[in-house]
């Protein structure tokens, strides 16, 4: 993680992860190390969950698109005429 913060930061861009870490170092300078290690193991629990459920819903859309019959079947009952009717 810490790696991929200091390339961020020398690309010039602020993401989450840069931000999440700046808060950990904060908290260790306060004198409130525990703190910061709660920051760090809910951010990367939430990291993993959203990876999940990124990973499952790729997969239905997947399942989705097979059973439709793909892009064409579905283009190919859109009404496009512009008069509305």
């Amino acid at each position: 993680m810490a790696s991929t913060v200091f390339h961020t930061l020398a690309v010039g861009s602020i993401n989450i992860h840069v931000l999440t870490t700046l808060a950990v170092l904060g908290t260790v300078l306060l004198g409130c190390a525990m703190e910061g290690a709660l920051l760090l193991v809910l951010f990367q629990s939430a990291h993993f969950v959203e990876d999940r459920l990124t990973v499952h819903a790729r997969g239905d859309l997947r399942e989705l698109w097979a059973g439709s019959g793909g892009f064409h079947s579905f283009n190919s009952q859109l009404d496009l005429s512009r008069s509305g009717h």
